[in-house]
């Protein structure tokens, strides 16, 4: 672990527990260094990640020199850190419980419980309880009451109750511990999130009793969810990982899943891209189904997919987009399905390493991005093909999105990666809107074939290819670049042959691709496009999009370059923490982490590229797609090229 001199470790140095509802990150020094209660986008209550000195931490740390480690256990989120000094050494198990047993439903969510234990010889060890709830806005105090430790915020109450006392300090912003631990000796650790006038309905006392069965039954939960992972390949430790990290990131009472479970770690040191994730995006979730499928959860995929339509209004409840209502579908939403995640900054928290402003809240949710129409439309083929029965009531979300597609796709939008310059004409998002149409034909071909919009839609499907190949391909760049307005390029284009709107081996797409790499390619690294040339409303650079990267081994595998493919893919995975975790980006100089951690769409890719590696490793040289080798993209490849 490294930890800067102004009190900041690695964003890569951590690893994330949760009961989906709401997750907390424990560094590898074993100090909580963001949680935000009850739910992924509630006010922080510890948020040292964003403020060493005032966003608050609970840090159970020995006092002297060690060496450690981290670990999950076996297929599990269980968090298992290590400490080893000159007299001894000890662990530290970290878990929020989550099961399903109705007679326990009190520790469902809102719990933080940590287990310290020696495990050999003698360790000093000091605990640092230091709650900033709101932000670290609040100006309220710890107390004790009853000997549990209580800060108060508004409507609820955070409790600490330990083994272990801890002495409120004179100011009242934090409570200690020095401790000697002795081989065998146990300290626990109980943070619970209590609505006010809740506290007596539950019986925390019963958590110190049986903290070991709660684990018991969250590492079951857990490991179970693991077996039913439909993967034996070479990589299955790391895909088993990222499945259990978009698990982690589904807030469970509504199905929808964040795309991190932080806001404002830079995208850049020392930059101003810093940006809440913790909403859920309409493309994220439908890769998510994506993803879902390849790994043999259908259930699960057509879980999220009627999330989605019931976010956009587009559920069997409310059949018909309100035009008057809504100027246009929304890209993300928040996680509870409401549409106005205004955004602000918290000028109290400094950010990640002076890294500000910290923001709360996010303003891309009102813009228009058409790419959305093609992910959703290709996620609902991916579902029919799979044998999943398109209704009548699927069919009216299919013609809504469709007809919404025809009538965006002539006019500019912020594109898929949420520029706040422009708008423009970007190519992706055209190729998308064709991608919409496309699919809402196949699966009108499938079940509605005297449907009168298909024959509008495939005059408009047309329309759209021919627009782009025209004014999305740059002569001097010989290759499709980011806009109309530009001959940027953009890592976007790699979508093209992966969602089937033109051939992986049309020489327009090779140029493209060649292209890319050229100025976006930086060894296993892509970035999304140079900030230098592209108005995306931000000042300064920023670091390699993980997710690209993952797309170019996609695409790598589908040109003939496949050993290229599996190396690359193996080289990124050298990347990942030392639990297996990506955050959205990665600085090409340093290979460190970067952006909100951990981030959903990395691990999605990761996914995807992992099956793409497997399917191709007995055969590394074969020439021609397989059959149904769509398997990893939305690509149909008997509409490729045109």
């Amino acid at each position: 672990m490294t930890t800067n001199s102004n009190g900041y470790k690695n964003i890569g140095d951590y690893g994330l527990i949760g009961d989906r509802h709401s997750a907390a990150l424990v560094g590898i020094d074993g100090s909580i260094d963001w949680c935000a209660f009850p739910r992924f986008d509630s006010a922080s209550v510890f948020a040292a990640i964003l403020d060493s000195k005032n966003g608050g931490r609970f840090a159970i740390t020995p006092s002297e020199l060690y060496t450690g480690g981290q670990h999950y256990l076996k297929d599990s989120n269980v968090l298992e850190t290590q400490f080893v000094t000159r007299t001894g050494s000890s662990t530290l198990t970290d878990f929020m419980p989550f099961f399903r047993r109705p007679d326990l439903s009190w520790v469902a969510h809102g719990c933080i419980i940590r287990v310290l234990r020696c495990t050999s010889g003698a360790i000093p060890m000091r605990i640092s309880y230091e709650p900033r709830p709101d932000y670290g806005r609040s100006s309220e105090t710890l107390w004790e009451r009853n000997g549990k430790l209580v800060i108060k915020d508004e409507d609820y109450e955070l409790i600490l109750e330990t083994t272990q006392p801890l002495e409120i300090n004179e100011s009242g912003d934090g409570a200690y511990a020095e401790v000697l631990l002795t081989e065998g000796m146990e300290a626990v650790f109980i943070v619970r999130h209590v609505l006010e006038g809740h506290e007596e309905a539950i019986p925390s006392a019963l958590a110190f009793v049986m903290w070991d069965e709660l684990l018991k039954l969250t590492d079951s939960y857990w490991r179970n969810l693991s077996m039913t992972v439909n993967y034996t390949g070479p990589y299955r430790d790391i895909v088993v990982r990222s499945y259990l990290v978009l698990h982690l990131l589904v807030y469970i009472p509504t199905g929808a899943i964040v795309a991190a479970p932080t806001t404002s770690i830079p995208e850049w040191i020392g930059g101003s891209r810093n940006w809440d994730y913790r909403f859920t995006w309409l493309r994220d979730a439908a890769f998510t189904v994506d993803a879902l499928m390849h790994l043999g959860h259908t259930e699960e995929a057509v879980e999220f997919f009627e999330w989605l339509a019931q976010a956009c209004g587009l559920s069997d409840d409310s059949l018909e987009w309100d035009h008057e209502e809504e100027e246009h579908l929304h890209i993300l939403y928040r996680i509870d399905g409401e549409t106005d995640p205004t955004e602000e900054e918290i000028p109290n928290l400094e950010g990640y390493r002076g890294s500000g402003p910290v923001r709360i809240g996010n303003g891309a949710y009102d813009q228009i991005q058409q790419d959305v129409y093609g992910e959703l439309l290709a996620s609902a083929h991916l579902l029919a093909t799979h044998g999943e029965e398109v209704t009548a009531a699927h069919w009216d979300v299919v013609k809504t999105l469709a007809n919404l597609a025809v009538q965006e796709w002539r006019e500019p939008d912020s594109g898929i990666w949420e520029v706040r310059g422009g708008p423009f004409h970007f190519v992706t998002s055209n190729a998308l809107c064709w991608v919409a149409l496309d699919r809402a034909i196949k699966l009108g071909e499938m079940y509605v074939p005297d449907d009168p919009d298909i024959a509008q839609w495939r005059v408009e499907a047309e329309a759209i290819k021919a627009e782009v190949l025209d004014k999305g391909w740059s002569e001097e760049k010989k290759a499709f670049v980011q806009h109309y307005e530009s001959d940027a390029m953009d890592a976007a284009t790699l979508l093209l042959p992966l969602l089937g709107f033109i051939d992986f081996n049309d020489p327009r797409f090779l140029s493209t691709l060649e292209r890319i790499e050229m100025e976006l390619r930086h060894g296993p690294f892509v970035s999304r496009y140079r900030t230098d040339e592209t108005d995306d409303g931000v000042f300064g650079p920023e670091g390699a999009f993980t997710l690209c990267s993952f797309w170019l081994v996609q695409v790598l595998s589908h040109v003939g370059r496949r050993g290229e493919a599996t190396r690359m893919f193996n080289e990124l995975l050298t990347y990942a923490n030392h639990l297996g975790l990506f955050a959205e980006m990665i600085d090409p100089r340093s290979g460190l982490a970067l952006g909100n951690f951990p981030q959903a769409f990395t691990h999605i890719g990761l996914i995807l590229a992992a099956l793409e590696c497997t399917w191709h490793e007995d055969d590394p040289e074969e020439g021609e797609h397989r059959e149904h080798h769509d398997h990893a993209t939305h690509a149909d490849h008997d509409h490729h090229g045109d």
